[in-house]
């Protein structure tokens, strides 16, 4: 770090200090704490992120996704504050702009095991299970014992077959459209 980035982030202690207040429950006081740390050092995505975090847990999406835009604009490489902004995303509904948030966290960390994970439950909200599946592959051969990529992966398998199993249903009585599906 250099000593321009170094007066740009508070203590530490400082930092150490709202993490505690978050890990206890005391989101209000750890806001508080932040935004006026947020005021004096203007260019930490550090204190960005943590409001993120704060605001997203106060169920403030909205709020956490403006925080860890402002955080990204400083760290653009830092494929956490994208896989943050993508999880505040999902659950405010944007699954779209979550899906580019995710692939955006991978891009900048190929090894983000989480990221890839998430990306598939998102993409088999939309019924991309293909892909959903990719995205679980793709974790458990980073980390074959992250186990929330096994059920992921499981339930989009599972998924994948009552969907085509419908679809058969749906077309076997009707043998002309179902021509270059299956």
């Amino acid at each position: 770090m250099s000593k321009l980035q170094a007066t740009q982030e508070p203590s530490e202690s400082e930092l150490h200090f709202i993490v505690e207040l978050y890990s206890q429950g005391e989101l209000l006081k750890a806001l508080s704490i932040t935004e006026e740390l947020k005021s004096n050092f203007p260019r930490s995505a550090t204190l960005y992120n943590l409001c993120g975090a704060i605001h997203a847990a106060l169920f403030h999406y909205a709020l956490a996704i403006e925080n860890y835009q402002r955080a990204i604009e400083l760290e653009p490489d830092f494929a956490d504050l994208y896989f943050n902004m993508a999880s505040a995303q999902i659950d405010c509904g944007e699954l779209d702009a979550a899906i580019k948030s995710y692939r955006r966290a991978i891009a900048i960390d190929p090894r983000y095991v989480e990221a890839y994970s998430d990306l598939g439950l998102a993409l088999q909200e939309k019924a991309q299970w293909q892909e959903a599946i990719d995205c679980f592959t793709h974790a458990l051969a980073l980390d074959p014992n992250y186990a929330d990529a096994h059920s992921n992966m499981a339930s989009a398998l599972q998924a994948s077959r009552r969907c085509h199993q419908r679809l058969s249903k749906v077309y076997s009585d009707r043998p002309k459209l179902c021509r270059g599906l299956f």
